[in-house]
């Protein structure tokens, strides 16, 4: 009945054939929107669970490097700590060492032996002028010491 209808009439079953292609057109359209949209979810799962473990794994870096900072501070503060006790036990030893020396230049008996000069002019370059050790003058350290006429009880030089 369907057949013998649209064979009578020319218009219908032109329509009636582009109804169906048209109907099976759009049936295939929709099902590759559908599949590109599983596509696109499945997409944007990934793209969202990357961007997550980007930022997991940009925290735990920053939490690292902050541990890394804390530690390298506390390490730089240990080692300053100690240089500077090192610092001073070291000057109290050359405190120590200048009293010796202004002793020992002022009351040796080897005032004249070239040895003791160097070692005491050696000593007094490293320590600087400023800090020369004993009360005379520059010009009776050292070498230069013994063209100075002697006053104490051993007599001239």
């Amino acid at each position: 009945m369907i057949g013998a209808l649209l064979a009578s009439n020319p218009l219908a079953s032109t329509l009636g054939i582009v109804a169906a292609v048209s109907t099976i057109g759009l049936g295939v359209q929709t099902y590759r929107v559908s599949l590109w949209q599983t596509q696109a979810a499945k997409h944007e799962a990934a793209t969202a669970k990357a961007v997550s473990d980007c930022e997991l794994f940009k925290r735990e870096q920053a939490t690292k490097v902050a541990e890394a900072e804390r530690d390298a501070a506390r390490r730089s503060e240990q080692e300053a700590r100690r240089l500077l006790t090192d610092i001073r036990e070291i000057t109290s030893k050359g405190e120590q060492v200048r009293e010796v020396i202004r002793y020992v230049q002022g009351n040796a008996a080897c005032d004249n032996d070239p040895r003791i000069n160097a070692i005491v002019d050696g000593v007094s370059d490293i320590l600087g002028p400023e800090r020369r050790p004993g009360a005379a003058p520059a010009t009776a350290l050292g070498r230069a010491a013994s063209a100075l006429p002697r006053t104490d009880a051993a007599g001239p030089r």
